[in-house]
């Protein structure tokens, strides 16, 4: 008898530990929710990035912003929203057009309502002749993730590269893909440390 009493107890203690777990399992409240993170990229107007840059970039923000944490917009919706954004508060003239500046960025992203902007900034600097048909330059890649709600730096990082080019069209070294080439050397050298966020 005293068997059979102990078989019912172990019995209903295991099935109120699995109802317990159930129950936990499937009626927990969410507690954590996506944050929006914009990636925004800054270029000298005759820059264009390719697209295996481009996927780069998606696949390294991917590492930097995982799914089960954010939510990252696409590159056509930040960029769709800077065109937007230009017209009534920056140059269009070619020869004036002015950079965005952190505030301009951070005022789209909220446009967005982004928590966060991951955003590119890439400068060239003044062309050198390394040898008689070759010109060298270098490419400045700044990578910025801007806490969208007060403007300060969550994570930064800049990577220069050196390109070159042997093509001049109207006297003035023309350098094709080497921006991208040199924007996507450097996120194969990125590293942020976003454990903060």
């Amino acid at each position: 008898m005293k068997k059979i009493i102990l078989l019912i107890s172990i019995i209903t203690l295991l099935s109120s530990v699995c109802f317990a777990e159930t129950t936990t399992g499937n009626n927990a409240p969410q507690t954590l929710s996506n944050k929006t993170v914009g990636i925004f990229i800054v270029t000298p107007t005759t820059f264009k990035i390719n697209d295996p840059t481009q996927n780069l970039l998606i696949r390294k923000a991917s590492i930097f912003f995982p799914a089960k944490k954010f939510s990252v917009l696409t590159l056509e919706t930040t960029s769709n929203a800077i065109k937007s954004y230009r017209p009534n508060n920056r140059s269009q003239n070619i020869y004036s057009s002015q950079y965005l500046s952190h505030e301009d960025i951070q005022t789209i992203a909220k446009e967005l309502t982004c928590d966060y902007a991951f955003l590119i900034t890439i400068n060239k600097g003044l062309p050198s002749m390394s040898t008689s048909s070759t010109y060298k330059t270098s490419v400045t890649c700044e990578f910025r993730v801007i806490n969208v709600q007060n403007g300060s730096y969550m994570a930064h990082k800049i990577i220069t590269k050196d390109v070159s080019s042997d093509n001049v069209r109207d006297g003035i070294p023309t350098y094709g893909n080497a921006y991208s080439d040199a924007l996507e050397r450097a996120l194969f050298d990125l590293n942020l440390d976003v454990s903060n966020l």
